[in-house]
């Protein structure tokens, strides 16, 4: 009885007070079926809106799992279920997603950071009445304003439909865009999407009230993982400005981790060792396949067997400070008369060294086919091709390093000097670029799915 007091000024604030109290056990597999339900509808719809908002899937799971708890603390409908919509995912999409400058984790912060900022208007909003502005909203106002937001969603969606590249732009030129590229429809991913428009409407007529969305999605997540069908194309999640800087790498790759743990691969122009050490961080049991700069770092990291029973792939390739040397080297013979050149563009080898060619030096220059100096000569950083074997055999560590002459070295002529296919537009200028002037290619192309 002394408690009555306390509830009478607590459950005007916080409701759950009063009905908790009054629950009975018998109620509970009512309430235990209620809930089930109700996340068999919101869970696929939750996905849906993040996607929509432009936000990880996770995310729409949070907003429900957030404002479900929030509401039946506070609210006072049994019948109300709290939750992201269409409405505020567009907001979302076309408002802080703009402001986030390509960075997922920081447009992630600032929706977060919105939500609050709305929680916080709206509970101060309950003391003023604030919600009988609503009666003021005209229906034609709330007819158009749902017309433009199925537009929006229709057009967001479509390209999603037909396997396409999306735009962004204003709804016209968004479908605009899907009209003209339906020659480039990817047939397996329309003919996925058309089944399971097909099964969504033929459930909901066989079974009325059912959840027969949260069906068709636990179908197609089961599909997809037997028969693979996540692995027929390349998806690209995120993309970086590392500014030839290892560690500016490492905190980018960092935060598109954090929004997409599940990376597989990493290509980088420079800041590969930082991007590395981003993922080991993350996940050290679970590395992936990184392509790009020539660190002494990054090259032992790709030999070393524990490093690729992780999972570390890649390949070091990277056009590095010799390139100079060699130009220097090559005047110096032209002006001497030791050479005489046929063209102007000319090419210099662009070194590629995969996990089985490390080979590891023991002095200071790189002889008998080494290429890579142990971790304890250089700091991980140091880019290997600095020097050349092949090309500059007069370099070492101390030369590249201190600018100073190798001890015993002299200048050894050159092999001889490769002049580099025509490429219009790159290296001259009225010319035509040969059609096989990508042969040999050491890539292989990824087939088409």
């Amino acid at each position: 009885m002394r408690d009555k007091p306390f509830l009478g000024l607590v459950v005007p604030f916080v409701p759950a007070f009063g009905w908790i109290r009054a629950h009975k056990a018998k109620e509970f597999l009512r309430d235990l079926v209620a809930g089930l339900s109700l996340a068999a509808f919101v869970i696929p719809e939750s996905l849906a809106y993040a996607s929509l908002a432009q936000l990880p899937p996770v995310t729409g799971l949070y907003c429900y799992l957030v404002a479900g708890i929030a509401y039946a603390l506070f609210g006072t409908s049994r019948q109300l279920a709290v939750g992201p919509t269409s409405a505020l995912a567009i907001t979302v999409a076309t408002s802080v997603v703009a402001m986030g400058d390509g960075d997922l984790s920081r447009v992630v912060t600032l929706a977060s950071a919105l939500a609050l900022i709305v929680g916080v208007v709206c509970i101060a909003g309950r003391f003023v009445g604030l919600a009988n502005v609503a009666y003021f909203i005209s229906d034609a106002i709330l007819v158009g304003f749902k017309t433009g937001a199925a537009l929006y969603i229709a057009s967001t969606q479509l390209p999603k439909l037909f396997g396409i590249e999306g735009i962004t732009g204003n709804v016209f030129q968004r479908f605009g865009h899907v009209v003209l590229s339906l020659h480039e429809t990817h047939l397996f991913s329309l003919v996925v999407g058309l089944a399971a428009i097909a099964l969504f409407v033929t459930f909901g007529r066989i079974f009325p009230g059912r959840p027969t969305t949260l069906f068709v999605v636990v179908v197609a997540i089961a599909v997809t993982s037997v028969f693979g069908l996540a692995d027929t194309g390349i998806k690209i999640v995120g993309d970086f400005y590392g500014n030839w800087n290892d560690a500016t790498s490492q905190e980018e790759v960092a935060k598109i981790l954090a929004a997409h743990p599940n990376v597989d691969g990493i290509w980088t122009v420079d800041g590969t060792y930082g991007s590395l050490q981003a993922v080991i961080n993350k996940r050290p049991d679970r590395l992936v396949t990184i392509a790009g700069q020539s660190n002494n770092g990054y090259r032992l990291a790709i030999a070393d067997p524990a490093m690729q029973a992780k999972g570390l792939k890649g390949v070091s390739s990277s056009a590095g400070p010799a390139v100079g040397g060699y130009a220097f080297k090559l005047m110096m013979e032209v002006l001497t008369g030791k050479k005489k050149l046929s063209g102007n563009n000319i090419e210099y080898p662009l070194p590629w060294v995969e996990p089985k060619d490390v080979k590891v030096c023991k002095g200071d220059s790189f002889v008998d086919g080494c290429n890579t100096f142990p971790a304890d000569k250089v700091p991980p950083l140091f880019i290997d091709t600095a020097l050349n074997g092949e090309l500059l055999p007069e370099l070492s560590l101390k030369s590249v390093q201190d600018g100073t002459p190798t001890p015993g070295a002299t200048i050894q002529p050159l092999p001889e000097v490769h002049i580099a296919d025509n490429l219009a537009g790159i290296n001259c200028g009225s010319c035509e670029t040969a059609k096989d002037w990508l042969e040999p290619n050491k890539v292989k192309p990824i087939p088409v799915p």
